[in-house]
């Protein structure tokens, strides 16, 4: 583990635990055939920070367990800090770190060169799960590091066009009610547990 990371994590650790505003949501993952796993959603609020975390565990055909892991910092409404990563079995099949420094934000992917973004970053996919009163025309994915379009299907579904694989995302009362996600090996729904 990296010290800046480290010291990340420290920091976040000794903010959070001073008694500040936490929320948690649970979210069910299925598929058409079969129930797949929960994903867990937590927001913790702190003066003007904000920290969302996203995971879940995933056994699949009793051979294989996917991790999915997302946590972003957000101080003062802009990204200071995001790491999202897929875990096959223990071994890395997608990660993607972002980190703000003075000249903008470094972004880290597996087995890639560094890459560079220079605009400040407001929006994230993490924050959508918990402040969709008003949604922007792009949005910032954390989990590849690039801003997408979020193009507006109907009055609670918005899609995230992400190649030939749009996320079509469903609210309610300005959070996320179902998330539907295209796969290779088959789709998938992320669905509010109630």
């Amino acid at each position: 583990m990296s010290k800046n990371r480290l010291l990340f994590l420290t920091i976040l650790f000794f903010t959070v635990s001073s008694g500040l505003a936490q929320d948690t949501l649970w979210f069910d993952i299925k598929s058409r055939l079969v129930y797949l796993g929960e994903l867990q959603v937590v927001q913790k609020m702190a003066n003007y920070n904000s920290y969302y975390y996203l995971t879940a565990q995933v056994p699949f055909l009793r051979k294989y367990v996917v991790e999915y892991h997302m946590e972003t910092a957000f101080k003062a409404n802009v990204l200071i800090n995001s790491l999202a990563y897929i875990k096959v079995n223990k071994r890395f099949y997608h990660y993607c770190q972002i980190q703000r420094t003075q000249m903008g934000y470094i972004i880290k992917k597996l087995n890639k060169p560094d890459l560079y973004y220079q605009k400040d970053i407001t929006t994230g996919i993490t924050r959508l799960y918990f402040n969709a009163e008003t949604l922007p025309d792009t949005i910032f994915s954390e989990f590849d590091g690039s801003p997408k379009p979020l193009v507006k299907k109907d009055a609670q579904t918005f899609v995230l066009t992400n190649g030939d694989r749009p996320m079509e995302f469903v609210f309610d009362n300005g959070h996320v009610l179902k998330v539907i996600v295209p796969n290779n090996i088959m789709d998938f729904f992320i669905v509010l547990r109630q």
